[in-house]
This record gives structure tokens, C-alpha cells and sequence, in this order.
């Protein structure tokens, strides 16, 4: 499945409304960023039950500072509506999975500056 692309004007609305999901944000010119891109559809195929998201931080950079990312590539894991994880760079494919499925000891991964709550 491919990311469903997020706005400025709709990304707190996607957020708050998947139950399960991750949040991939990201720069074209970004080389990391382009291979993060394969590992995200590796990702998509393992674990059906996400919601994926992308957010181009040149095309939407407010959305960008209000999420508190100061880099990319950032992958946001969201469950229940609110933004629980966060990790900066690149990540294998076992990385994210873990994040994600929250069995991570080895992968420092914390939440954006916001702090595990909704998108503000």
C-alpha cells in the first residue's frame, strides 16, 4: 500500500483519527530519505494493519515544526490517535518493525518534541 500523503492542513486529522500507523516524513533530496522510502513499502506489506503516511517537509514545513522534527528522514509511529514514538534517520526494515510493534530494546526511539499527545 502507498503512504497517504499529509498536508499542513490535514495532518493532525490523520493522526488523531488512525488507530495504528506510521507517519513517514520525509525530503526528496534527501538520498536516506529515498531509501527509507523501500523499506516503508517492505513495511507496508508486513504489517497490513498500518496506516501509512508521508509528509514532504519542503512542500509542508509548518507541519514539519509544529510535529517538532527537526530532520529528515523521522518515521512517527502512531497508535491511537497520538504520535508514541519517534526515530531520526535512517532505519532498517527490523528497526522499524520493532519500533513499531514496541519490542525495541536496542533502538533509542523517543517521541518528538510534543510529547506522546495529539498533534497540535
Amino acid at each position: 500500500m502507498s503512504p497517504m500523503r499529509l498536508t499542513t492542513e490535514n495532518y493532525k486529522e490523520g493522526i488523531a483519527s488512525t488507530s495504528q500507523g506510521v507517519l513517514f516524513c520525509f525530503s526528496e533530496l534527501c538520498h536516506d530519505c529515498k531509501i527509507m522510502k523501500k523499506i516503508i513499502e517492505m513495511f507496508s506489506i508486513q504489517r497490513r494493519q498500518a496506516v501509512l503516511f508521508k509528509l514532504d517537509s519542503a512542500e509542508e514545513p509548518q507541519a514539519i515544526i509544529n510535529l517538532g522534527i527537526e530532520r529528515v528522514p523521522t518515521i512517527l509511529i502512531i497508535h491511537d490517535g497520538l504520535v508514541v514514538a519517534a526515530k531520526t534517520g535512517f532505519i532498517t526494515s527490523r528497526e522499524l518493525t520493532a519500533i513499531f510493534d514496541g519490542f525495541s530494546t536496542n533502538i533509542s526511539a523517543s517521541p518528538p518534541r510534543e510529547q506522546m499527545r495529539k498533534a497540535t
